[in-house]
């Protein structure tokens, strides 16, 4: 039902849909929290595709099979949470798996393609997750334009930060979007949010970027990708007098694109929920950007080019 080429995995000549599935994968170290990303390109609405995980724990038990397209109601009280996009557990887990459904609507048509699978993952309980104590080395701003997500929309502006910090990094590789085309692409229907971080990282591979979700664990990989010139789509929370400068009083969840580091270590930024010039090149107090941004996690979305090479 599937073939593989260099170019990706896509449905055979004349098939409607079809399945791939993962053998057991083994983590190197023990998880209580993983994020699943992909890049599967589709070329018009008649595609349609459906992502979904499971993980063992370290005592050899599975869990059921979590989707990116569909709520997941769990008993309460249970240790295993299934939060939009992202497992979390108290337990600790040492295998993953994955199964990815491809469809069409008509024969005829391009099979969506799949190109890559990620999963980033931590030890963190909750969001009790540790928090830099050294000081990042400066990086000039990588040059993005920068988009203020509030004049995009008058009816949905205020819950699109992450389709605009999506928007400002692709237009800086030079792809000429609209923002609101990319809203439209990171739409989590079922849920009815903009938010989700790998359906973010699936609408900017439509438009031939690579991407993948990453819990970043500290400044000097952050860093590593400044000095190559990719800015980080961040994801921070912090409550009302959490801490000590914020632009802005409190979120529960907002996305910004990271572009660079001052020389005494404040991180600079492109903040979508200021206008221009407040939120461009907006500079935080490191203190404050540490606990948004790692002390929950340390999410970000990374974007590059398709041919970019990481290692």
């Amino acid at each position: 039902m599937l073939k593989s080429r260099p170019s990706g995995i896509t449905l055979c000549p004349g098939i409607l849909s079809g399945w791939l599935a993962t053998p057991p994968v083994d983590i190197r170290k023990p998880f209580r929290r993983a994020i699943p990303s992909w890049n599967i390109l589709q070329a018009d609405s008649a595609h349609s595709f459906e992502v979904e995980i499971s993980a063992c724990n370290t005592h050899g038990k599975w869990t059921p099979w979590f989707s990116n397209r569909k709520k997941e109601d769990l008993p309460p009280g249970d240790a295993l949470l299934w939060e939009i996009d992202q497992f979390r557990s108290d337990d600790l887990f040492r295998q993953v798996r994955f199964r990815v459904h491809l469809s069409r609507e008509i024969h005829s048509r391009t099979s969506p393609r799949l190109t890559s699978l990620y999963l980033t993952w931590n030890d963190c309980k909750g969001d009790e997750c540790p928090i830099p104590r050294s000081k990042p080395r400066p990086v000039s701003p990588v040059q993005v334009p920068f988009i203020h997500q509030h004049e995009l929309d008058p009816l949905v502006g205020g819950h699109i930060c992450s389709p605009a910090s999506v928007s400002m990094v692709l237009q800086g590789m030079g792809h000429g979007i609209d923002p609101m085309d990319v809203a439209q692409l990171a739409f989590h229907s079922d849920y009815q949010i903009y938010g989700s971080w790998p359906q973010a990282v699936h609408a900017a591979c439509q438009y031939g970027a690579r991407g993948w979700v990453e819990l970043i664990p500290d400044w000097s990989v952050a860093v590593r990708y400044l000095r190559r010139g990719i800015p980080l789509v961040c994801s921070i929370s912090f409550r009302e007098g959490e801490l000590e400068s914020p632009p802005y009083s409190s979120t529960h969840g907002h996305l910004l694109v990271l572009i660079g580091i001052d020389p005494d270590g404040s991180p600079v930024t492109h903040d979508p929920n200021l206008p221009e010039p407040q939120g461009a090149f907006l500079r935080w107090k490191l203190e404050d950007f540490n606990k948004a941004w790692f002390g929950h996690g340390g999410v970000a979305y990374i974007l590059t080019k398709p041919r970019g090479r990481i290692s």
